[in-house]
């Protein structure tokens, strides 16, 4: 073979191969981490809307109470009245439709997503041999099957997920429970022995934190379950590395529900400056100093997600 060819047939060689590299590392430089948009949905005069805290990103979904954000911004489940009921709906952003859960016995409120999956809990009024209790409902997006949650002789209250979505957490008044999300109990642990003395009762709202390290609780005189809060929460921030409790409530703002940041680093939480004040406003609290700024005037019943971008896409929320 003449040597000129053999030459340039072998840098043919050694520029394809450099080539080929060079586009795998560029391919490989292009993969990014999909950029994350703080979204919370909120109520505003009995309508249901989902905003961009960032940017100017918004949609009016409807009529409701108690929305709740799933971990990828797919769906928003909510408290819709059917006739004379309250029933859980799901909507679904990408295809712009709703699901009605009709399947499940009584009163439903209080929907939650799961925090890695589209697995969402409820709380449901049931009746039982003439008796009126609380469980607490597992459900899916898509599919149909359910878990319940209870316990018999025991009102299931303030259902919540762990951190990582592999379990739920739920109270009675006197016990902390952690269950299997498919309802068999894990164990439990006594209210006053692990948060301290505080008023427990059937409106007690606690919540773990996103990273398993801390707990939210709002303690306060009970309220009718499914309605909007007309007296303030206190509010407790308890610290699993020191086991400490710690009063976070500000002092201005009467509380009237509240959960997590996105960012993990705060609360966010809709309450009134003066019990005189028309609507409340909705504020996100600093844990690291304690300072408080409002999010949204006129609003209330908030829930916050940072939520992939592209999941989003071009849905206006």
């Amino acid at each position: 073979m003449n040597k000129n060819i053999l030459f340039s047939f072998k840098g043919l060689i050694l520029i394809t191969f450099f080539v080929y590299l060079f586009s795998g590392f560029s391919c490989k430089q292009q993969e990014q981490e999909p950029e994350l948009k703080e979204r919370i949905a909120y109520v505003s005069d009995g309508i249901i809307q989902v905003a961009g805290l960032k940017d100017n990103a918004h949609l009016e979904v409807g009529p409701g109470s108690e929305p709740s954000l799933s971990f990828d911004g797919r769906y928003l489940a909510y408290v819709s009245n059917v006739g004379n009921k309250q029933r859980i709906a799901v909507f679904d952003f990408p295809n712009r439709n709703t699901n009605i859960i009709e399947d499940v016995q009584g009163t439903s409120w209080g929907p939650v997503w799961s925090p890695t999956e589209n697995h969402f809990l409820f709380s449901a009024r049931v009746d039982n041999n003439g008796s009126s209790y609380r469980v607490a409902i597992v459900g899916h997006a898509r599919e149909e099957n359910k878990y319940v949650i209870a316990r018999e002789g025991a009102n299931i209250l303030s259902p919540s997920w762990s951190y990582d979505g592999a379990s739920v957490y739920a109270h009675d008044t006197k016990y902390l429970y952690q269950f299997e999300k498919t309802g068999a109990l894990i164990g439990h642990a006594v209210l006053n022995e692990k948060f301290g003395l505080l008023e427990y009762n059937e409106s007690t709202v606690i919540l773990p934190s996103p990273d398993g390290n801390g707990w939210l609780i709002g303690t306060g005189p009970e309220e009718p379950a499914g309605r909007p809060r007309k007296t303030s929460l206190a509010l407790y921030h308890y610290d699993e590395s020191t086991v400490t409790g710690t009063l976070i409530s500000p002092e201005e703002v009467f509380i009237s529900d509240f959960s997590w940041s996105s960012d993990k680093q705060g609360v966010i939480f809709s309450g009134k400056k003066t019990a005189a004040q028309r609507a409340s406003d909705i504020y996100y609290l600093s844990l690291s100093d304690g300072s408080i700024t409002r999010l949204i005037k006129g609003a209330s019943q908030p829930s916050c997600r940072a939520i992939p971008f592209q999941t989003m896409g071009n849905q206006g929320s």
